[in-house]
């Protein structure tokens, strides 16, 4: 029972960064750099495996889509410029390879064979309220074309372009408000 609250409430986790998204992202972020740790001595080779392993788990716990997508492309530019440069790699090198395949295939599977317990990953809920976001913060840019609402201002002339579309009645009722429009190129 702990568990399935556990994975039920990860979008309460927040830190000084504010939500999970964002943590999630700063982690993603710094992930090239603890990579790049491994070129040096072997203390910090072991220390960059351990910090890779702990950033990769909390990215998973946090179930942030955008991030594990990332993490995916960042994977395969990775393969694609070892196999186009490919370099002499030692047994200890190929060893390391398949384990960290086989960590991901392992990682893969329990995923999707537990996709309830992975409700922010397979659940297609959130690009529904984005794009009904988008689609009213469209109507407030026609509205207000040239001088905009003002800085700050989206989240109190919102509610006027319409509630009633959203799922949620604490959204419908207005308990519930909305800071940004969750896209980068509108709202700012």
């Amino acid at each position: 029972m702990l568990e399935e609250d556990f994975f039920k409430h990860i979008n309460e986790i927040t830190t000084t960064y504010a939500n999970k998204n964002l943590v999630s992202s700063i982690l993603f972020l710094t992930f090239p750099f603890v990579i790049y740790l491994m070129r040096f001595s072997k203390q910090w080779k072991y220390f960059s495996l351990i910090l890779s392993f702990f950033i990769l788990l909390f990215i998973w716990i946090l179930q942030t889509k955008a991030v594990i997508i990332g993490l995916i492309i960042f994977s395969l530019i990775v393969i694609l410029f070892k196999l186009i440069f490919k370099t002499k790699s030692s047994s200890n090198s190929k060893i390391t390879k398949l384990l960290i395949s086989l960590s991901f295939l392992v990682v893969s599977i329990i995923t999707f064979l537990n996709k309830d317990k992975f409700p922010n990953l397979f659940s297609g809920n959130t690009i529904h309220t984005r794009i009904l976001l988008w689609n009213n913060t469209t109507d407030m840019i026609k509205d207000n074309l040239v001088f905009g609402v003002g800085a700050g201002n989206w989240q109190i002339h919102f509610p006027k372009y319409g509630l009633d579309k959203f799922n949620t009645l604490e959204v419908t009722s207005g308990m519930t408000t909305y800071q940004r429009p969750h896209n980068d190129f509108y709202g700012y």
